[in-house]
Formats: C-alpha cells, sequence, structure tokens
C-alpha cells in the first residue's frame, strides 16, 4: 500500500493500482495499491463568517483544519458579540491540510472616537457609522465656534456597546448683550436773559 495526497480523491479511498486494472500478471505478484491522503491544500471556508466561535470551529476540523488555541477578538459595529468576523488567513484562501487558522471574533463593542472640535454634523456621521446613537445638548459658549462638539460623554477609545447612545455637547452662540437704553434727551432751560432798563 502507497498512501499519497490526492485533490480529488477522499481520505482513505483507493485511487488505482500499478499495474493498472486489466494487465495481465503471475500468481503472487505483487501490486502496489495507492490509497489517498486526501488533499494537500484545503480552502479556508468562506461560510466562516457570521458563525458562532464553536460552530466555527467544527466546520474547521471537518475541513482537514484546525482552529488556533487562542481567539482574538475585535471590535465591530455591525458584527454582535461572540460572532465570527473573519479569519487569519481569510477565508477563500487555500492553505496545507492541518493549517491553524485563526478566529477573530466580535466583542459586540465600538471604541469611541475623538469628537471634540467635530462640526455637529460630522460628529453625528461619525457615530452613526460606529451604530451609536448621537444625543445632542446644545450649551452656550463664546470661545468654541457655534456647531462645534465641545465634549462627549465617553472617553476616547473608550469601548462602548453596539447602538449606545452617546451624547455630545455642541457649542452654540450666546445671545446678543440686549442694546444699551439710549439716554433720552432732556431739554436743557434756556437762560432767560434779564434786560435792565437802566
Amino acid at each position: 500500500i502507497v498512501r499519497s495526497q490526492h485533490d480529488t480523491v477522499p481520505k482513505g479511498t483507493a485511487i488505482g493500482t500499478e499495474p493498472e486494472s486489466g494487465a495481465s500478471m503471475d500468481p503472487g505478484a505483487e501490486v502496489v495499491l495507492n490509497i489517498s491522503e486526501g488533499p494537500s491544500a484545503v480552502m479556508i471556508p468562506e461560510s466562516l463568517p457570521g458563525k458562532t466561535e464553536a460552530a466555527a470551529r467544527d466546520i474547521l476540523r471537518q475541513s482537514g483544519l484546525a482552529g488556533a488555541p487562542s481567539t482574538t477578538t475585535a471590535n465591530s459595529a455591525t458584527v454582535p458579540a461572540g460572532i465570527v468576523i473573519t479569519t487569519s488567513p481569510a477565508p477563500g484562501q487555500m492553505v496545507g491540510v492541518g493549517t491553524s487558522v485563526e478566529l477573530i471574533v466580535s466583542t459586540g463593542k465600538v471604541a469611541l472616537p475623538e469628537l471634540r472640535g467635530r462640526t455637529r454634523e460630522e460628529a453625528e456621521a461619525a457615530l452613526k457609522e460606529l451604530s451609536l446613537v448621537p444625543a445632542v445638548i446644545e450649551v452656550e459658549n463664546a470661545q468654541v465656534e457655534a456647531g462645534r462638539v465641545t465634549d462627549q460623554s465617553d472617553p476616547v477609545n473608550a469601548t462602548v456597546e453596539q447602538g449606545r447612545t452617546v451624547t455630545i455637547v455642541v457649542a452654540k452662540a450666546p445671545p446678543p448683550p440686549p442694546p444699551s437704553p439710549e439716554p433720552t434727551a432732556t431739554p436743557t432751560p434756556k437762560p432767560t436773559s434779564t434786560k435792565d432798563d437802566d
């Protein structure tokens, strides 16, 4: 028996004989039976993203691959916690049988960006891109240009749950000072000239 890799014949199945079937041989002559060891390379299944970590490890095992001993977690705005985002090497790549594949699993959280100094529109767009909900408080501020973010409810790089509401404080122009009352012109009495008739 000779075992060798074969990309199409499943592991443990006969590939063929040497000499080939149909050849005439003497009784007791040796025949080589070629048995498949299975493919030398397999594709990382493209179905892994979106699966739970346990399901992904099962799929890898069935494909002749192994899940890496430790799992890598990553923040994601859209993939729920505990679900596979991707793999390394990436799904669809051809790798050797038995290769250890790293699973990258979602934390279900996102890291908060720096919002201070951005315009209200920019800050709201940045939050929505991360599947966060912006809540805006406008506060009068004479030092900062109106419409600019001056504060945020969670610090930069804080990891927050997907869909969380994040409050931003936006500067608004203070009201103009009340007009100072104009002095009303009071008529000044004219001195009456007294004539001396001397």
